[in-house]
């Protein structure tokens, strides 16, 4: 019984010419297979068939796809590297609760007091050891802080609306009141809400 013939692979080209292996031929075009026999193969073993032409078209898109892919993905890792190098610098260019409180300390850091005045709600209330606080005797409280540095740990996140929870711990260096803040960690939680003014802080403690 004679074997059937079994379709090597396909490979765009203007002639059928032996592979290292003796049994082995390429195609020669969209529309020809080289078949694979026992007892070898000629040039005239490419022959047309439909079927395999369509075989044959179907992996040539595939390598395209494959080759095309990369390129195809590329905007999108550039667009998430540059949005990664480019932390926001202001309140209305911050997405989140780590952006908002990121430029809060910054501009505590840099002395924008103009920017954190502008952060505080006007029904704002801050609570420390202290006591509790209105917005503008909480902005003097924080005038008092001249820092050197400061980091920001063990950050969480929860959003309810247009409104942002933040509960972290900061280690502050430098000073308040002119005396040397303590190396221990501030527990501190945000209450930061988005009106049409933009992203203000209606509630901040410090314990």
């Amino acid at each position: 019984m004679p074997l059937r013939p079994q379709p090597v692979y396909c490979q765009f080209s203007a002639e059928c010419w032996r592979q290292p292996s003796p049994d082995r031929f390429k195609a020669v075009s969209s529309r020809q297979i080289c078949m694979k026999r026992p007892n070898g193969l000629s040039p005239s073993d490419c022959a047309d068939d439909g079927d395999e032409h369509r075989t044959c078209d179907k992996i040539t898109v595939m390598r395209m796809l494959v080759r095309c892919l990369p390129l195809l993905l590329l905007p999108c890792l550039l667009a998430c590297t540059l949005n990664k190098a480019r932390p926001a610098t202001t309140f209305a260019g911050s997405t989140g609760g780590e952006g908002l409180e990121n430029v809060f300390w910054k501009s505590v850091k840099a002395k924008d007091w103009v920017a954190i005045d502008r952060a505080l709600a006007s029904n704002f209330v801050g609570i420390n050891p202290d006591g509790r606080f209105n917005a503008a005797a909480w902005f003097d409280h924080i005038k008092q802080l001249e820092l050197t540095d400061y980091s920001i740990g063990n950050l969480q996140i929860q959003m309810n609306g247009n409104t942002f929870v933040v509960t972290y711990d900061v280690t502050m260096t430098g000073t308040i009141g002119g005396q040397p803040i303590p190396a221990t960690p501030v527990h501190r939680m945000s209450v930061w809400q988005q009106q049409k003014a933009g992203w203000v802080l209606i509630a901040q403690t410090a314990i």
